[in-house]
């Protein structure tokens, strides 16, 4: 005699094996042994899976495919069918056609590579991710205009081109003076070598016209010494050493003081190492000045790579002294920033919405500086494995050289994997989880924090 038994709930879904005893369980009276080809509501009842329909045979079914929705919105909604070398579009219940035929998008992916593309979508765009390729980007225009190919890591701003750099200086007036200037070299043992041949320059050592201006003296190295001394003569006046240098070259102000009055030596001490040659002259004017311009782009505010370098030669410690640097425009830039080179790093100096700018000794802000080109994913081993958002930020995971890596893009720029140097908060990010066991990542889910899956 069979027993009717009334079930108004299933929200435990289907039983384990386990526990099909386990009558004392809550979750007894509302589980299952079989749910097969139905759907468990969260109010307790179930449905039958809504059913398939047949639209059309793959490519080739000896191949093999897989099917990957793409919905950009409600009224926007396709699935892609990747196979071997190709993907095809379907909307509405048929394939997209072109000129008679399905669409169709060449790919380099194999049937073999398709059920292991780990994809993520964002409005008109999918990046696709597998170990053995270049991460790619899959575009749409149109039902029937699709693109797809390798994701080129780099700001889409433009950097800005043509930037050039003049220098704008006063020149004193004085009286010039030859001034003619002897080197020797000396040992650790303090034995001096003779006086070189001398190099004779015209110097306005005023000190109240002073403008910047230096005598750079040059000579070829001496076997032997640890330091090289420099005389001046200042023909029939003052003379001697105005300065000890370990360099073979040394740059000397035009107002620099005379030395002790000992005239530069005719013979060298025993053990002297050789006397310098080469010692050749020049008067030059401050010191060269580097600059790189980048662009702010007016809709997304991105920056821009920066330009290439432009440098000018002035002493911007006088007042009347600066720099103007000037630059072609950049399409749909709103501004611009300066950055100049110090001890050689590079310095944030200012903004500008023109294409030019003025530097009149302006102190670089070393914490804020260009970003560089950088592409994580370049060769065989380097190409990630699994793709996701999180957070405003494109990230991939998991490559053959480094199965644990996590490289997060910039804030807000998905195919921009630059940072700062130093950092910045909107930079990209890479690092990988502490645990004991170095376990590819296979799944990235962007919750409240990012879960990594194992």
């Amino acid at each position: 005699m069979s027993t009717r038994v009334i079930q108004t709930a299933f929200t435990a879904g289907e039983l384990a094996p386990a526990i099909y005893g386990r009558i004392d369980l809550a979750k007894y009276n509302i589980g299952l042994r079989k749910a097969k080809n139905v759907i468990i509501h969260a109010h307790g009842g179930a449905s039958n899976r809504a059913g398939l329909e047949f639209v059309r045979e793959v490519k080739s079914s000896a191949n093999g495919a897989r099917l990957v929705p793409f919905e950009f919105n409600d009224d926007n909604a396709y699935m892609l069918e990747f196979g071997h070398g190709y993907f095809r579009v379907f909307k509405n219940g048929g394939a997209v056609l072109s000129g008679g035929n399905p669409y169709e998008v060449l790919t380099t992916y194999g049937s073999t590579h398709v059920y292991d593309l780990i994809l993520a979508q964002d409005a008109d765009v999918m990046y696709s991710a597998h170990g053995s390729f270049a991460p790619r980007r899959v575009s749409r225009f149109a039902d029937d205009n699709w693109t797809i190919g390798d994701v080129t890591f780099a700001p889409k701003t433009t950097s800005p081109t043509g930037l050039s750099a003049s220098a704008l200086f006063a020149r004193r007036n004085g009286t010039a003076h030859a001034i003619t200037y002897y080197v020797t070299a000396v040992s650790a043992g303090g034995a001096e070598s003779a006086a070189s041949s001398g190099v004779t320059i015209q110097v306005m050592h005023e000190f109240a016209n002073y403008d910047g201006r230096h005598v750079r003296l040059t000579w070829n190295a001496s076997l032997g010494s640890v330091l090289y001394r420099v005389y001046k003569d200042n023909q029939g006046g003052f003379q001697g050493v105005i300065v000890e240098t370990a360099a073979t070259t040394i740059d000397i102000p035009f107002h620099v003081a005379d030395g002790d009055n000992v005239a530069p030596p005719v013979s060298a001490d025993p053990g002297a190492p050789a006397t310098p040659t080469g010692l050749a002259g020049s008067t030059v004017y401050g010191q060269p000045i580097a600059y790189v311009v980048s662009a702010v782009d007016a809709d997304t505010g991105e920056e821009s790579l920066p330009s290439g370098e432009a440098t000018v030669v002035n002493d911007l410690s006088y007042s009347t002294n600066r720099n103007t640097l000037t630059w072609s425009p950049v399409a749909n830039a709103s501004s611009y920033i300066i950055y100049k080179k110090d001890n050689g790093a590079w310095g944030y100096i200012g903004s500008s919405e023109t294409t030019s700018f003025v530097d009149r000794n302006i102190t670089a802000d070393l914490s804020d500086g260009p970003q560089p080109a950088r592409n994580p994913f370049v060769g065989a081993g380097n190409y990630p494995r699994t793709v996701g958002f999180i957070e405003q930020r494109l990230g991939f995971g998991s490559t053959i050289n480094d199965p644990q890596a996590v490289f997060l893009s910039q804030s807000a720029n998905y195919e921009n994997f630059g940072y700062s140097v130093p950092g910045k908060a909107s930079d990209a990010v890479t690092f990988r989880p502490k645990s004991r066991k170095v376990n590819e990542i296979r799944a990235m889910l962007g919750l409240t924090r990012i879960m990594h899956q194992t």
